[in-house]
């Protein structure tokens, strides 16, 4: 889905949970969600292994608020019992700092 799309959810984020059963809806996002968890837990256990401290997934979209904060939010509930797991949202955080709401990082999603 996409806000232009849908007027009333421009508003939102993939935080909200209109916008997230929204998302949840289309196949292709959730089919992307799995590739990207499988991914992730095939390869973390080696990545371990070299004695990294940190692992970086960064997905984006055009607006930064919606899909991709839905994604993100995904895994983090998927990885929610994997020690250190950090959901941040770039965009939507310098969104509330302009406007002086609280941060919305997500610590152990």
């Amino acid at each position: 889905t996409t806000p232009p799309n849908q007027p009333e959810q421009r508003p939102l984020t993939g935080r909200d949970n209109a916008g997230a059963d929204d998302l949840r809806t289309f196949p292709t996002g959730i089919n992307m969600v799995d590739d990207i968890e499988g991914f992730i837990r095939k390869w973390l256990p080696a990545y371990i292994a070299q004695n990294r401290h940190y692992l970086t997934v960064a997905v984006g979209c055009t607006g930064g608020q919606h899909r991709s904060v839905f994604v993100a939010e995904e895994l983090g509930a998927r990885f929610r019992d994997t020690d250190g797991v950090v959901v941040r949202h770039r965009i939507i955080e310098q969104k509330a700092l302009l406007s002086g709401e609280k941060s919305v990082q997500n610590e152990g999603s």
